[in-house]
């Protein structure tokens, strides 16, 4: 559902549904940069991003999604997994997108179109990603089944992650924020 803030009565007003597929589950949105015009989607039950169409004067996302595309691993066959997370880098020429139990790390090429590529689906360090940030060249997740707080290199020509081998200790993480 969309909906927009009627100021002066204090209230949602519900606009128009979004159509997007059964078992979706809960979810998180992304708004891209309006000269992409586009919103990303992930349900958290089928592991999917759904690429919408936004219209920039209204805010509004397109009901329909022309692409829904997999979070996860070609074959996999592991505990059921559940979407945890959605970025863009600062660039606006990737989006990455963590799954739980999975343990991944999706990577999204955004061409001119705006359809998304896989550009690769890597395995986490960490257990159970519940977060992740982009800061600078550099993806931090956030793990709960390990405790930790994991440091990624995105190489800025590929989009494609390197594990920097550096870890810290975090109990029981959910979110992260960065600050300077």
């Amino acid at each position: 559902m969309q909906s927009t803030l009627d100021v002066a009565n204090k209230k949602l007003v519900d606009e128009s549904l979004i159509t997007r597929p059964s078992r979706l589950g809960s979810t998180a949105l992304l708004y891209s940069p309006p000269e992409l015009g586009v919103g990303y989607i992930i349900g958290e039950l089928d592991n999917t991003v759904g690429v919408h169409p936004l219209d920039a004067k209204t805010g509004k996302l397109g009901q329909k999604a022309p692409q829904n595309i997999s979070m996860l691993p070609n074959n996999y066959s592991g505990p059921p997994p559940l979407a945890s997370d959605i970025h863009i880098s600062n660039d606006k020429k990737f989006v990455y997108a963590a799954t739980r139990f999975s343990n991944t790390i999706a990577v999204y090429k955004i061409p001119p179109d705006p359809r998304l590529e896989v550009v690769e689906i890597i395995p986490t360090h960490g257990e159970t990603p519940r977060n992740i940030l982009l800061y600078k060249d550099f993806l931090l997740a956030v793990s709960q089944d390990t405790n930790s707080l994991d440091v990624y290199r995105a190489d800025t020509k590929t989009g494609k992650l390197t594990y920097t081998s550096n870890s810290i200790e975090c109990p029981s993480p959910s979110s992260m924020f960065m600050t300077e």
